[in-house]
């Protein structure tokens, strides 16, 4: 018995065809390609445009490639290669990869609206933005069809495909796409992924590069030479997207393929001497090439705050995952389960993704380079490993998720509409006082594009829900559509009927324009920056922002930098990042992005103070302060 045991455990390892319970074969017909156009199309434009930069890494990001193009005006200045930063103040939670592919394009569109005398129009700071969502928007893209490359070619393995003695099922091919297919409609529908998607910032890169990776990895065992190529670059990317958080998190999951999975392990030699030899001469160009254009103090700094942990939340962490990993989570549970019971812990397919998820909560939880674990969302292996979960995914749990979807997406839709007719009607009078309180000052803004959009998702959605209940033929990907569709038509929704309350609650447009006029009051000369510039267009040292909390520096830097109202400030004036200039004489206005803090009443006085926006859970307060004159 114990021979029969032993022998059944290494047939699986090297490619047995082993049975999964639970959906048949046949049930894996293909997804139709037009509604995977749909859903990217919906997902991809619907919320990147017409608002401002939001709250957050938002902004932030955006900021950063606006003070990234004003370092450096070419190709071979020092500041095309430098760390992410806002003027001085270096930012050491995230990696400069975003920043340089996003000012690399906007300086390509500048170069190219000159010819097309687009200049007047293509602003900076739209320039700037325009670029960051462009990015993002090809950053998501690539790294879906990464994700949908390296699932088919896990899927064509063997030990994946089900057992089928009759022969009816479809061929390897087939079944492999359609294990693709639904891999990519997890990563659409997953909740966590919606926001973060439409961020600007190294959460786009990251899930490219990690798509990239795994689909690396697929190849490995079958093409050494051309994975390790694959590995080491995405690794050199993960290190430049996120830091020494994505590095730790990929490294440690590569290492570990490579140590303890037999099909990685007979070509480790191989891929693992490309791997290495590609990720050091990156590493090594980058530090060669800042330390030559002068860039290794803040290249120092940034790497120091690599090393710096952040304390391990085992509540918060889990807490926030229950909602951001839905729908994986709860089949990839009960893929687990079915492979325990089943002995298919032993494939290599899930061996493989199960040690890259593992590998990313260990980093999680340890909280590199100040990463916190409530952040952690490895959509790629979540969405791989459950795309292989639902060839086991029990009749119950597959309804639930249904019905779940269809529950949450449906109310959720109804609240869309109900706090629109808040906005436009001021009733019911309930939502019109919780407006009024989150997004103050909102005014109708109806038009007949945004009604005809918010009223083709509601119809699309309704059919769709209604094409769920009336069909009851097999698909492999049934479970998970409800989901990615619910959750790109909710999007829209909300973007085309609520995007003038979002404005209001998430960006910083009604405040900055409080300070200008504050500040317009106090000095017009100061504040619009048109008498005391020097021969370069920079206002002289008379006259300055100084941003005196270090939490929330990045805020208070990104806001001056970018919100429209701010433009002649952020063109203008010198900001000042660093605390010691509360003493300096120079130094007129002091911004303060704080509530408790408050400098020397015989030195500042207190010009305006507002909230960005009223809450219980967030309370951010500006305060302007003017030195006094003596």
């Amino acid at each position: 018995m114990a021979r029969s045991t032993r022998t059944l455990e290494l047939l699986s390892q090297w490619g047995e065809s082993r049975p999964l319970p639970g959906l048949a074969a046949s049930s894996a017909t293909p997804f139709p390609k037009f509604l995977f156009v749909w859903l990217a199309v919906l997902m991809g434009l619907s919320g990147l445009w017409l608002h401002s930069p939001w709250q957050g890494p938002d902004i932030e990001a955006i900021a950063m490639v606006r003070s990234h193009l004003q370092a450096g005006g070419g190709f071979t200045d020092s500041g095309w290669l430098s760390v992410p930063s806002l003027g001085t103040w270096i930012i050491s939670d995230q990696g400069p990869l975003f920043v340089w592919l996003a000012a690399g394009l906007a300086r390509l569109m500048g170069v190219m609206a000159e010819p097309l005398g687009l200049r007047a129009w293509l602003e900076p700071t739209l320039q700037v933005t325009l670029a960051a969502r462009l990015t993002q928007l090809s950053l998501v893209l690539i790294g879906l069809w990464a994700l949908w490359r390296a699932t088919y070619r896990l899927a064509r393995r063997r030990e994946a495909r089900p057992f089928d003695p009759l022969g009816i099922g479809p061929t390897g091919p087939e079944f492999a796409r359609t294990v693709a297919d639904c891999a990519v409609l997890f990563a659409l529908g997953t909740l966590g992924a919606l926001a973060r998607w439409h961020e600007a910032g190294s959460a786009t890169s990251s899930f490219a590069l990690q798509a990239l990776l795994l689909w690396a990895l697929a190849m490995a065992p079958e093409r050494p030479r051309r994975a390790g190529i694959g590995i080491g670059l995405s690794l050199t990317g993960l290190l430049l997207g996120d830091g020494m958080a994505g590095l730790a998190a990929a490294g440690l999951g590569v290492m570990l393929a490579g140590a303890a999975l037999p099909a990685w392990r007979m070509t480790v030699r191989d891929w693992a001497s490309w791997t290495s030899l590609v990720l050091a001469m990156g590493l090594a160009c980058w530090v060669l090439v800042a330390a030559v254009l002068q860039e290794s103090t803040a290249l120092s700094q940034w790497w120091q705050g690599q090393w710096s942990l952040d304390g391990p939340s085992l509540i918060h962490g889990p807490k926030t995952w229950a909602w951001t990993w839905w729908p994986a989570w709860p089949v990839i549970a009960a893929l687990l389960v079915q492979a325990w019971r089943h002995r298919l812990l032993g494939l290599a397919h899930l061996q493989l993704l199960l040690v890259l998820l593992g590998a990313s909560l260990v980093v999680g939880f340890m909280g590199v380079g100040n990463v916190s674990p409530a952040r952690a969302l490895p959509v790629v292996a979540l969405a791989c490993l459950a795309a292989f979960g639902l060839l086991s995914l029990p009749r119950a749990l597959s309804s639930l998720i249904d019905w779940f979807a269809v529950a949450l997406f449906s109310g959720l839709g109804i609240l869309i509409w109900l706090y629109w007719s808040a906005i436009e009607f001021n009733q019911p009078a309930f939502f019109a006082q919780r407006l009024a309180f989150h997004a103050p000052g909102v005014t109708p803004q109806a038009s007949l594009l945004s009604l005809m959009l918010g009223t083709i998702a509601s119809g699309l959605w309704v059919a769709l829900v209604l094409w769920r209940t009336r069909r009851s033929e097999s698909r492999l990907w049934r479970p998970v559509l409800l989901t990615a569709g619910g959750l790109s038509l909710s999007w829209v929704l909300l973007m085309a009927l609520l995007l003038p309350g979002l404005e209001i609650n998430r960006g910083y447009r009604p405040l900055a324009d409080e300070l200008q006029t504050a500040m317009a009051k106090a000095s017009p000369q100061a504040a619009l920056g048109s008498q005391d510039a020097d021969i370069d267009g920079q206002l002289t040292a008379s006259t300055c922002i100084t941003a005196a909390n270090n939490d929330l520096m990045g805020q208070t830097i990104a806001l001056a930098m970018l919100t429209p109202e701010l433009r002649p400030l952020a063109n203008n004036l010198q900001v000042r990042f660093a605390q010691g200039a509360l003493n300096e004489p120079q130094c007129r206005w002091l911004l303060v992005f704080e509530d408790n803090y408050r400098p020397e009443p015989s030195e500042w006085t207190l010009a305006w103070q507002g909230p960005r926006k009223p809450g219980r859970d967030n309370r951010e307060r500006l305060s302007l302060f003017e030195r006094q004159v003596r």
